[in-house]
């Protein structure tokens, strides 16, 4: 595996590809990983550009890539504790439909397990109103969470929003400065996304943005304490047997 080595979250996307240069530049070995599940598009297809743009610039030895399926996992991070969930939290708890949890839940997992040592993920902070790219809902906590293992948790897209395609165009990695919202942006979408958008929204016209991330923060506490507790039991995450071995 060689030396250091790190895991990035590869949606394919503009944000997940900065990340993934970076890491190259930054480790000796980059573990692409995309995550798929039933309701995720192009997880397959979509990625494809960008890995083999990076490949060109970094090489394609520099890179691992792995799309691993984590429907089971979601399902357990949604619905474990369910009511117990809804009695404290109300409809916030319907956040966790959208829950990027399982993602983190399968990183640490195997970085605990294969020695990774880092693990970086495309948040940026024109997106915090939803929670997974949220710094007080998510961010710091997740930072928490990979800690107790000696894994690092970086969001190298973060402070360089606004720039990251002139930066990848800068590097080669894309063909135009400007190709987010164009027929070249293809990166993984999920179809929730819209009505995560629209919970949001009418949650917040409810709460106020200091009210929501008490409460949402309190949502993701609940559940990175439950996925600690399992991977502390090194119980490996359900249906991620069959990847173990190939990693």
């Amino acid at each position: 595996m060689g030396h250091k080595s790190a895991l990035v979250h590869f949606s394919g996307g503009a944000d997940s590809t900065y990340c993934a240069a970076w890491a190259a530049e930054q480790f000796d070995h980059v573990w692409l990983v995309t995550y798929d599940r039933l309701s995720f598009i192009g997880s397959v297809n979509y990625t494809k550009q960008n890995y083999s743009r990076l490949c060109a610039i970094y090489g394609e030895s520099r890179f691992t890539r792995r799309i691993i399926n984590i429907e089971k996992l979601h399902q357990k991070i949604c619905f474990e504790n369910y009511f117990e969930l809804l009695g404290k939290n109300g409809l916030a708890v319907t956040s966790l439909v959208f829950s990027k949890l399982a993602m983190h839940w399968t990183s640490a997992y195997l970085c605990k397990r294969y020695g990774i040592s880092a693990v970086a993920d495309g948040a940026v902070p024109y997106m915090d109103v939803y929670p997974d790219q949220n710094e007080r809902i998510a961010l710091s906590r997740l930072k928490e969470f990979f800690g107790k293992w000696g894994i690092e948790y970086f969001n190298p897209a973060y402070s360089v929003s606004d720039t990251i395609e002139q930066k990848l165009y800068d590097k080669g990695i894309i063909e135009v400065p400007e190709m987010r919202g164009t027929a070249k942006d293809k990166q993984v979408y999920y179809a929730e996304q819209v009505l995560l958008a629209l919970f949001l929204k009418y949650y917040l016209t409810l709460h106020s943005q200091s009210k929501y991330e008490e409460v949402l923060g309190s949502i993701y506490e609940n559940r990175l304490k439950m996925m600690a507790q399992y991977i502390d039991q090194n119980q490996a995450p359900r249906g991620l047997e069959k990847w173990l071995e190939v990693l």
